[in-house]
């Protein structure tokens, strides 16, 4: 055992190093036998940072077979308490685990992060070196303690006020690296006789901050600007956006003798159009279904309206008329008179189906049963939107659809009479209007509440679309401040933003925050209020924190090792995955993050959307390089980039899985939208000149 007594600013902290070793017996021992093999040095870096530098020699003899070692670090530092940071794991202002450790290919930045919340002191515990390399482990299915020759780390915190750090990696009871019982995965690394050195740097800091989430985007910040890893690969945006539109004008088809059509867009791209996506799991159901052959969506994954609208813009000649039909039988059997909107259509059955509350319906991995039958209001608001994206749009050409703005002005109406008096909107809703008990979490409902943001930027765009026309929108406006005081009073202040997905209960989620920032930008440049622009600044910080700054190592000989695929710029997804699973969702709001880092001059934030943009162009086949999929513009909807329930047969480290529909949407309109706004601003730059 080693100790070092060093300083934290003023602060004292105790910093002690373990070795530990494995035998063939998977018995762990400490031993004072390697303690030669370790250097550690600390050094102060300004006022309130201070660098730890350790390096470790492997021994040179061999050990028997079978045999491994482990290096434990712990800070102990004086009078640490407050609310836990860990990127994409752990936000909520609820008391977590005493203890808690991750793998560090968890972390989106690997750091840990408590702020005192009485006197702003935030304390941060950040590793600068990254890891490079993932041998397979030498695992038998069910074990908890095995040999792994990799550099990947973990990082963690106690209660008692202490960080932690294993290397190889550690995870505490209740990881689901292994399996569904929450067993907790121990690597060692191979004594096998290689003579190799491995040297870590760690940032330990105790700065004030004027909040929790400036506090973690500090931590971001410092994160991204010291680790300038290489970010997506060989296509462009452009070209990504190119050869999705193309592939997606291959999934639309017409069925009922051409009285209806829409874009059979789930499906496997290894084995192309027409094949059932393959399996992942949600916490609802673990697919691949038969269901995604036959329903479609207009919401949340398969924004049947917002293909439309796209190939539409894309090219009117081709696609003006065939996007009407698929909008006309949108508007024909899933809307309803009151406003509330099915999204969920049964070819088969011919007939529109419910998310939620219906034991009959179809098995999509987000419909599940509740006391009552009903629909998301996410999965509601972004079919309107996208109607009236597309009524707006075929207005230009001079095609005007009167029961289509019919339609946008009786759900609007709707989300009038069914907000909350407190000004907030729930999770989903009855077809009478009433909430649905989507989440029973809360006696007094509050966490349902989590719907709020979701509709602003539809209502703000609809006020902006009929003020044009001199038409009166007192209601929506009153509406639109009454939600957004709500979103203030509720997840800004509280600093805890939950419930953007459908598919995993109402957990923190990348999606909650993103919704959350789009939703107060709309609303500032609806009303230019400062409050809202800097409500979107708090929910901006803590969006930011799910998006990696540095390059994961890959496993070696896995899917995205053979791609060369690279973390940096793409996202977590929630707080029970972590960062272990990464999307391209946050394509959805880089313009408005952009917008946002210019009203604020926070010029990390078009940094950030810049690499969002480049690395969601990753694994795109294009031509000349297919990477095994059936066609042009095809992409995985996930990637792996630690394990997930491996044991359960679900994600492996390495793996990828899809598609659904959502992913043409979040590339085509996410960087479409993008490439316009960066346009506008920089024609905006030139005219100031």
């Amino acid at each position: 055992m080693i100790r070092k007594e060093i300083r934290i600013g003023n602060i004292p902290c105790s910093v002690t190093i373990t070795i530990q070793t494995l035998d063939a017996q998977k018995t762990v021992r400490d031993t004072a036998a390697y303690d030669t093999a370790v250097f550690l040095e600390a050094k102060a870096a300004g006022e309130d940072d201070t660098v730890l530098s350790l390096r470790f020699s492997l021994p040179v003899a061999a050990g028997d077979i079978g045999t491994g070692i482990r290096l434990s670090m712990t800070a102990a530092v004086e009078n640490m308490a407050g609310r836990v940071c860990v990127p994409s794991l752990q936000y909520g202002p609820e008391e977590g685990p005493e203890t808690a450790e991750y793998r560090e290919d968890r972390l989106p930045s690997p750091f840990v992060l408590v702020y005192h919340q009485s006197d702003g002191t935030a304390f941060g515990f950040s590793k600068d070196s990254v890891s490079l390399f993932c041998r397979r482990p030498h695992r038998r299915k069910g074990a908890t303690k095995y040999l792994h020759e990799t550099d990947i780390s973990s990082l963690g915190y106690t209660k008692k006020g202490m960080f932690l750090f294993h290397w190889p990696y550690r995870e505490t009871e209740g990881s689901i690296s292994l399996d569904r019982n929450g067993s907790a995965p121990e690597a060692f690394y191979p004594m096998n006789g290689a003579q190799r050195t491995f040297s870590f740097v760690f940032t330990l800091s105790s700065k004030k901050a004027a909040s929790y989430s400036e506090a973690i985007f500090r931590e971001y910040t410092r994160s991204f600007e010291c680790t300038p890893s290489p970010c997506g690969g060989n296509l462009s945006a452009e070209d990504a956006v190119t050869y999705k539109i193309r592939s997606l004008a291959e999934t639309y088809r017409t069925f009922e003798e051409g009285r209806g059509a829409g874009f059979f867009f789930h499906f496997d791209p290894t084995k192309g159009y027409g094949s059932l996506p393959s399996g992942f799991g949600s916490s609802f159901r673990t697919i691949p279904e038969t269901s995604y052959s036959h329903v479609l969506e207009y919401g949340f994954t398969g924004r049947q309206l917002n293909a439309a609208y796209l190939l539409a813009k894309a090219d009117p000649a081709q696609w003006l008329e065939r996007s009407e039909v698929v909008i006309d039988f949108f508007v024909d059997r899933c809307t309803v008179a009151s406003g509330w909107v099915y999204s969920l259509y049964d070819i088969s059955a011919q007939k529109p189906v419910f998310s939620f509350g219906d034991p009959n319906a179809p098995r999509l991995h987000y419909v599940w049963n509740t006391d009552k039958k009903g629909n998301y209001l996410r999965t509601m608001v972004e079919p309107i939107f996208d109607l009236l994206r597309c009524y707006r749009l075929f207005a230009q050409y001079g095609t005007e659809k009167p029961r289509w703005k019919a339609c946008i002005l009786a759900f609007a109406a709707f989300l009038v009479r069914a907000q909350d008096t407190d000004g907030s909107w729930y999770r989903g809703y009855g077809p009478d209007g009433l909430p649905a008990a989507v989440d029973k979490s809360q006696p007094d409902r509050s966490a349902e509440k989590s719907g709020t943001p979701i509709p602003l930027p539809f209502l703000c765009a609809l006020c902006e679309f009929l003020e044009t026309d001199g038409e009166d929108t007192r209601a929506l406006r009153t509406s639109i401040g009454k939600g957004a005081e709500h979103l203030l009073r509720s997840s800004v202040r509280s600093e805890c933003f939950r419930g953007g997905t459908m598919d995993n209960p109402n957990v923190v989620d990348k999606e909650a925050a993103q919704y959350t920032m789009a939703a107060l930008v709309a609303c500032y440049r609806l009303t230019k209020r400062k409050d809202y622009l800097e409500g979107a600044r708090c929910a901006a910080y803590q969006f930011l924190s799910w998006i990696y700054t540095w390059n994961a190592p890959n496993l070696e000989g896995a899917f995205t090792d053979r791609c060369t695929f690279r973390t940096r710029g793409m996202g977590g997804i929630n707080s029970i995955w972590g960062g272990g699973v990464v999307d391209i969702y946050a394509l959805f709001h880089t313009a408005e993050l952009v917008y946002l880092g210019r009203e604020l001059d926070e010029p990390i934030f078009l940094k950030a959307a810049d690499e969002i943009v480049r690395a969601s162009a990753q694994c795109i086949s294009y031509p000349g390089c297919t990477f095994g999929f059936a066609g042009i513009g095809m992409q995985p909807e996930g990637w792996g980039i630690c394990p997930e329930g491996c044991d359960d047969d679900l994600i492996e480290k390495g793996d990828v899985w899809g598609s659904l529909g959502w992913i043409y949407s979040a590339t085509i309109d996410g960087i479409t939208r993008y490439e316009k706004f960066c346009k506008n601003l920089a024609a905006d730059e030139r005219r100031k000149k």
